[in-house]
């Protein structure tokens, strides 16, 4: 892969693709949903073409990490506790504190960020779409076609990204200009050796500037580790937010399979 080469597939329009189909796939969508937020119903399956519309709430929450960090090193080894943390880096910042666990970094891992300039972007204009010229059906059997095309569309973005990671000079320099952007090599967000940080700087510091992985967490509640008033007692429902989705029926099948695959076997865990 060569810089060159990246060019070439922003300029004859693979990009371009790309962001289309994610564009026509939101404006689809929204079209959609004012549609069936006039319908007292919730879920409508459309069986002929394998496509499910619902709405799902979703539950917005405030966590108090520091309190569950708390409660963890009470009732676990500290070694159990430390493997669900990580630092706030932003809060750490603003209290002047980043430096204090700076020693404790791990090696940073990079990832490639493309940014096109005014040229770069005049490749990627998008076209909008009007609606209301076809079924519900015709368009929600479009959307599962563009969504089809936009997933190869994606993967092979991905791949480009990844043959940019390879190239020594973007390695060396951290970015490269080109005539339509530039391309950046960025660390992912800091790790840090959690063991040894808690052994040199204490139980408070992670307390104070730590945070948890919440997924994780919750599997841990399934599998009895810890009593879900850990996590109960600590976080607290703020609002209801109602997603809109689209979906085919074999992949709506396949989430909750999952999930429920999920629960059955971290349930299995807690009587193994």
């Amino acid at each position: 892969m060569t810089i060159k080469a990246f060019e070439t597939y922003i300029k004859e329009g693979q990009y371009r693709e790309m962001k289309q189909r994610e564009h026509f796939l939101e404006e689809a969508k929204l079209f959609l949903r004012k549609e069936y937020d006039q319908l007292p119903g919730k879920r409508y399956v459309f069986d002929e073409i394998n496509m499910v519309v619902k709405y799902v709430t979703k539950e917005k929450r405030i966590t108090d990490h520091s309190a569950i960090i708390n409660d963890l090193f009470d009732y676990v080894k500290p070694d159990m506790a430390i493997s669900l943390i990580s630092l706030d880096v932003k809060k750490m910042n603003n209290e002047n504190k980043a430096e204090l666990a700076a020693p404790f970094l791990l090696p940073p891992t990079y990832y490639v960020r493309p940014t096109l300039n005014k040229k770069g972007k005049s490749y990627t204009q998008k076209v909008d779409t009007l609606f209301g010229g076809q079924s519900y059906e015709e368009l929600l059997q479009e959307i599962q076609r563009e969504h089809k095309k936009l997933e190869t569309n994606q993967r092979e973005y991905e791949s480009l990204k990844e043959q940019l990671e390879q190239i020594p000079q973007l390695i060396k320099d951290k970015k490269i200009k080109t005539s339509i952007g530039s391309i950046s090599y960025l660390p992912h967000a800091p790790k840090w050796e959690m063991e040894t940080l808690l052994d040199v700087l204490g139980e408070n510091f992670v307390c104070t500037y730590g945070k948890v992985n919440m997924e994780l967490l919750d599997e841990w509640v399934l599998t009895g580790a810890i009593p879900k008033s850990i996590v109960t007692k600590n976080r607290q429902v703020v609002d209801l937010q109602t997603d809109f989705i689209v979906m085919s029926l074999d992949t709506e099948s396949r989430v909750l399979n999952f999930h429920r695959n999920k629960r059955s076997e971290l349930s299995l865990r807690r009587y193994a």
